[in-house]
């Protein structure tokens, strides 16, 4: 996988999602979001198995994939970054780079098929 990413376009969402992802839990793998890079763009994914969040992006996407990063983590280096574009690259092993030609960064990440289903609500009533 590898994205560019605008700042603007994503760090509101990764602050709001910290309250789903950053609840003290044994499974690891919901600290984290799940990534997918398709041809209309990138899809974040967030559960702590009761509550989820999906939503869609605009990005340029040079490589499809998914991917699954510590929420927390990315979103402070977004957070952070000293410029507007961002570039997500998933490496062997779960290993993924965020940077630009100044500024790189690399976590390892967790295997994508790990990440749990996010809670559906299908013909519910509401009142």
């Amino acid at each position: 996988m590898r994205v560019t990413i605008r700042k603007a376009d994503i760090l509101a969402v990764l602050s709001r999602i910290q309250g789903i992802t950053g609840r003290k839990t044994n499974l690891a793998i919901t600290t984290n979001i799940l990534l997918r890079a398709t041809d209309s763009g990138i899809s974040l994914s967030a559960t702590d198995l009761e509550t989820g969040f999906e939503g869609n992006y605009p990005t340029t996407v040079e490589v499809k994939g998914t991917i699954a990063i510590n929420s927390r983590k990315l979103f402070e280096i977004v957070k952070d970054f000293p410029s507007d574009e961002i570039v997500l690259q998933e490496k062997e092993n779960h290993w993924i780079e965020i940077g630009n030609h100044n500024v790189e960064y690399h976590l390892v990440g967790l295997n994508p098929d790990d990440f749990p289903e996010i809670p559906k609500i299908e013909n519910s009533r509401f009142f």
